[in-house]
This record gives structure tokens, sequence and C-alpha cells, in this order.
């Protein structure tokens, strides 16, 4: 595991986040912030709560990851710095909520008892 004070600190200094906002999201002294960066290690939920707010993927600790900007599934990824998340949806991921989304459509459309092309009739 590495040092999680100092992924920290390094993950808010090249982001530019300042400790103080990370500190209110965080619910936490800047003090005691500044006192995360000498720690070795912290309670996990503490570090999936910082994580959460930095926009770093807890997984980091383990070390070298794929991808440390967020979270990934299936092609979609997310990441928050400090605010709403940014998705960015591969093409595969695409593809894949495009065919969710239309095995949705067809059950919904099945239920009410409408054919694909009925439903365009009934909106004109």
């Amino acid at each position: 595991m590495l040092n999680l004070g100092i992924l920290l600190k390094e993950h808010i200094e090249k982001h530019n986040l300042k400790k103080s906002e990370v500190a209110r999201q965080l619910n936490i002294s800047r003090n005691y912030m500044s006192t995360l960066f000498s720690k070795q290690t912290m309670d996990i939920s503490l570090w999936e709560r910082i994580c959460n707010v930095i926009g770093l993927d807890p997984c980091v600790a383990f070390g070298p990851t794929k991808s440390t900007s967020g979270t990934t599934y299936n092609g979609i990824n997310a990441s928050a710095l400090l605010g709403q998340a940014l998705v960015n949806i591969g093409e595969n991921g695409y593809k894949e909520l495009l065919a969710e989304k239309e095995r949705t459509i067809q059950i919904l459309l099945q239920q009410l008892g409408l054919k694909s092309g009925q439903i365009c009739d009934n909106v004109n």
C-alpha cells in the first residue's frame, strides 16, 4: 500500500484544489486536513470520502492502476473534482448503454401493447 498522506497531498496540489475547500466539503478543519498529509494510513471510510470529494480513485492506494482519474465501468468513466462529475462514455460503453435503453423501450412498449412504429403515430 502506498503512503496515503503523500497521495492525497500530491493529488490536491496537482489539480490546484484549495485545501480549505476540500476540508470544508469533508466537514473537517483545515488543520486536521494538514495532519492527514503526514499520515501513512488512515481509516478506509475517511479515505473513501476524501477520494470522492477530490476525484481520486481510492484504488490508487494499492499501486498503479489503469485510470486514476475516476472510476471505470464497461467503458464509462466518471470523475469529480469538487463539483459535478465529468462522465466520459467510450464507444463500447456507448453502444452497451444504447442497447440497454433500446431493450427498456421495447419492454415498456410491449407492456403498453404498442409496437415500435405506433408510438410515433400517437404523438402526432
